[in-house]
């Protein structure tokens, strides 16, 4: 999939059938999504109700971003995100204000893109050149 999603010609040069890859990659995510809009509206409300996400699209964005392509980033991210989503309830039980407890998630994507943000500039800035002395 990788293959033909960054250099098809050289895919199909290497006797790979990139439609077939596309299709499968299309019918793979949208099974998945389908199975996380499933999962999502069936498991504690039983019900669909509209803006149920409630912003996790953006988390969801925020860790595509700061994984960087790369599958196990991507995964790490998202863990990272659920753990300051569940750190965000517990805050609750500290009796913490509310808007605490709202932001956490939230607080760990902006931060996650930030350094995502860094880590292209570091990796792209240009190299240092020493002039020598006469």
């Amino acid at each position: 999939m990788r293959a033909v999603g960054e250099d098809e010609p050289a895919a199909v040069a290497a006797g790979i059938h990139a439609a077939r890859i596309k299709l499968c990659a299309v019918l793979a995510s949208g099974l998945l999504a389908g199975l996380a809009g499933a999962q999502l509206s069936m498991d504690r409300l039983h019900f669909f109700l509209p803006d149920m996400t409630s912003g996790r699209g953006f988390i969801g964005l925020a860790a595509t971003l700061f994984g960087g392509g790369e599958p196990w980033a991507t995964a790490g991210a998202s863990f990272l995100f659920g753990a300051f989503g569940a750190l965000g309830d517990r805050l609750q039980t500290f009796r913490a204000p509310p808007q605490f407890a709202l932001m956490a998630p939230y607080l760990a994507a902006i931060l996650g893109l930030v350094v995502a943000r860094l880590r292209v500039v570091w990796h792209n800035r240009p190299a240092r050149i020493e002039a020598k002395a006469p």
